[in-house]
């Protein structure tokens, strides 16, 4: 497998894509536009399409390099479905409820193509058995089978990640770079010798090479945004990688641990607030070190180190006890330092 040359292809190909796609955004007028969202950082026009230029460039090398690229038919459906609503979104707008009903689909596609966890292991030892509630539909004579648990848990990650990515996009390059870390988490883990497996690893570093490309254009001050397409596409990719193998959710939770706890914050706080949980505000912790002064790159580097620190320990330490412990001093930083850094740091 040589993953060299899917690599260094991802990033040229990238590289030469994501300026033709700024081009087309611009002369499309495909672009976001200064305004007073409290998301929006800018002070002028951006192209979008940089989901696009990624997308695009996933799916051309990972048809020239991977061995088997009919197996991946409903897994690329369902990531052109993301692609496109995102885009939609992006250039229409969309109603948070049409956009959820539309990550539930995905979900659904998954399902169907049989993206599912069957067990998931406990700290103790032991095992969940996911596949004990089997589920037999007929839709327009078309007979379905699938274990409800099983269904449930990978629709319910799918949305939760893509979600969780879309609420990170709000500082250049902050969701390409953290996303890009848990790629090459799961490409390391892929390839070790208790896994061992390396088509799951060859997606996961085409999926690393496509953003390295793109990420010279999206770093401050970016020439072009992820937009909803691109947020998304992460998030489903992510859970699709995690999925094929019951160890990498727990893996890409770590990773993703500050992304994660954001994300829960934020929306406890936006219930207790009695605000409508997807509306955009300046709850979630890269605003707030923004807005107590810290630049654009001083947040990238506390987000890439915490996501980088924390996807070594998921990789190097076997002990599952010793991740648990890690994991909750980690919540306990995050909820004791960071946020009350950010709160005073500006007074």
């Amino acid at each position: 497998m040589n993953y060299i040359l899917a690599l260094v292809s991802a990033i040229i190909l990238s590289c030469l894509i994501t300026p033709i796609c700024r081009f087309l955004a611009y002369r499309l007028d495909i672009v976001d536009n200064p305004g007073v969202e409290a998301r929006k950082q800018h002070g002028r026009r951006v192209a979008y399409l940089g989901g696009l230029a990624i997308a695009v460039t996933f799916i051309l090398i990972v048809w020239r390099v991977y061995p088997d690229f009919s197996s991946l038919t409903w897994v690329l459906a369902g990531l052109v479905v993301v692609v496109v609503i995102g885009l939609v979104d992006d250039i229409l707008g969309m109603k948070p409820w049409q956009k959820l009903i539309g990550q539930i689909l995905v979900g659904i596609i998954l399902v169907e193509a049989g993206v599912g966890i069957s067990t998931f292991p406990l700290p103790w030892g032991g095992y969940i058995d996911l596949n004990v509630w089997q589920i037999d539909l007929a839709v327009v004579g078309i007979n379905y089978s699938f274990f409800g648990w099983s269904a449930l848990f990978t629709i319910g990650w799918t949305v939760f990640l893509m979600n969780a990515l879309n609420f990170l996009d709000g500082v250049d390059g902050l969701a390409s770079g953290v996303s890009s870390i848990a790629f090459l988490m799961i490409f390391f883990l892929s390839t070790a010798a208790y896994v061992n497996q390396p088509l799951v690893a060859l997606l996961a570093l085409i999926m690393v090479g496509a953003i390295w490309g793109f990420l010279p254009y999206n770093l401050p001050p970016a020439t072009i945004f992820l937009g909803d397409s691109g947020s998304m596409m992460f998030g489903y990719m992510l859970s699709v990688l995690s999925i094929f193998s019951g160890g990498k959710v727990a893996t890409l939770t770590l990773v993703l641990g500050i992304v994660i706890l954001d994300t829960i914050l934020v929306v406890f706080n936006r219930m207790k607030m009695k605000k409508q949980v997807w509306l955009a505000d300046r709850l979630h912790l890269h605003f707030q070190l923004l807005d107590r002064g810290w630049s654009a790159w001083q947040v990238l580097l506390l987000y890439f180190l915490m996501s980088l620190g924390l996807g070594l320990t998921a990789l190097f330490l076997p002990y599952i006890w010793v991740k648990i412990v890690i994991w909750l001093a980690f919540v306990l930083y995050f909820f004791v330092f960071i946020y009350r850094y950010a709160n005073k740091s500006g007074e």
